[in-house]
């Protein structure tokens, strides 16, 4: 898990750390923590920002905001020992609220969440579609299409998402198992394929494709899937 914590109390802010990386020593954590907005890097995404809403100077939850504009699917970590700002972040996107005053039953909550939702997260894809933040089945996907950095997703109820994403984004998520990359362009469900006649791939829905390469690789990811349906 890649963890940004901003706190002007380094002390803490390293004691957090290192708590963090035993709740999750299963985990390959990288966990940045920094003092002040000003020492931030920008353009490095983080899964997980803890920032303390109280920092010098400065205002916790509009940094919040900031990233949430730069980055839609960061999970913002509000801390505070001012237990009553918790009402100040019910008007943003806030993923947890971090009492300080509380800190070890907050964190036992926490790390539940975050094990709970890694576990539900699983079967689903998270997109933005039409400004709105959505869950989509992995398994209803057909196929995946993308022009630049930019992809439509093909689904079995019909409906169409398009969204701002690469193909290799993509990839990280699907089971190599279930999903094959026909092409530099096109990722298809092998389970959701009609026939296979020649080089002529039909999906379901009658989409038909023409691999014009990587052939083999294609028959050998299809007859491994079809096999484990039967296992299953």
């Amino acid at each position: 898990m890649k963890i940004l914590i901003v706190d002007d109390d380094l002390i803490f802010g390293e004691m957090l750390e290192n708590i963090i990386n035993k709740k999750f020593s299963d985990k390959k954590n990288e966990i940045v923590v920094v003092k002040s907005i000003t020492d931030i890097d920008m353009k490095q995404k983080y899964d997980y920002y803890f920032i303390d809403i109280l920092l010098e100077g400065e205002n916790g939850i509009n940094l919040g905001e900031t990233i949430i504009n730069k980055n839609y699917f960061a999970k913002i970590i509000y801390m505070s020992s001012e237990n009553s700002l918790v009402f100040d972040t019910f008007t943003s996107k806030v993923y947890f609220f971090l009492r300080k005053s509380n800190l070890k039953e907050d964190l036992e909550r926490l790390c539940l969440k975050i094990e709970q939702d890694s576990i539900k997260n699983t079967d689903y894809i998270e997109v933005v579609f039409e400004r709105q933040r959505q869950m989509i089945l992995k398994k209803d996907i057909i196929y995946i299409e993308s022009n630049r950095n930019k992809c439509t997703i093909y689904m079995y109820d019909k409906k169409i998402y398009e969204v701002y994403r690469t193909l290799k984004s993509f990839l990280g998520e699907l089971d190599v198992n279930k999903y094959f990359r026909l092409n530099n362009y096109t990722i298809i469900n092998l389970e959701y394929v009609k026939n296979v006649n020649s080089k002529n791939i039909t999906l379901i829905n009658g989409t038909t494709f023409v691999l014009k390469r990587n052939y083999d690789d294609f028959i050998d990811a299809y007859h491994n899937n079809f096999m484990k349906r039967f296992k299953q």
